[in-house]
């Protein structure tokens, strides 16, 4: 699929519901700018436990077709109404004999974080702004990547990225 922006396709739809699907773009392998897609998406990223046990409004793997070509994810999300958290991926951690982490690996296909090895992003600037119901912490892997050389030499601006997100930090119940 050659798309290359969903700049600002659904803004607005306040009525719009549902969660959002990890293989949204599955295939968009020339996605550049998601910025404002789903800006001002009010009752998007609610989830109705008996459905589902699902406990994250963001799946890790949102990006997973993308990551070598996404630019720009400002304003995507913000002013949603999420109520879960943002997932976290799933590597295999090794440690030491006292605890410490000494690898990371995704070597065997195991789901990054979000912007994990995303080494075009340039700009993820009030992506969660407003989002005030989304709940957990900060995914340790969000901006995690794989090779230490890249360690997002594009990125610019993370400006407002959680601005007015006031229940992060909270633990899901």
């Amino acid at each position: 699929i050659n798309l290359k922006t969903t700049r600002f396709a659904f803004a607005q739809c306040s009525n719009m519901q549902g969660l959002i699907d990890d293989e949204m773009f599955i295939g968009c392998t020339s996605l550049k700018n998601t910025s404002g897609m789903f800006m001002n998406c009010s009752k998007l990223g609610k989830f109705n436990e008996t459905v589902t046990n699902q406990h994250y409004s963001i799946p890790a793997g949102l990006f997973n077709s993308c990551r070598n070509t996404i630019e720009n994810t400002s304003y995507m999300f913000s002013f949603c109404g999420f109520d879960g958290k943002i997932a976290v991926g799933n590597p295999t951690i090794i440690k030491d004999d006292n605890g410490n982490i000494t690898t990371i690996s995704f070597e065997n296909g195991e789901q990054k974080g979000l912007f994990a090895d995303c080494v075009n992003l340039i700009s993820v600037s009030h992506m969660f702004e407003g989002c005030d119901n989304i709940k957990g912490s900060i995914p340790q892997d969000m901006f995690y990547m794989t090779n230490s050389k890249n360690n997002y030499e594009k990125l610019e601006n993370m400006s407002y990225l959680f601005a007015g997100c006031h229940t992060m930090g909270l633990r899901y119940s």
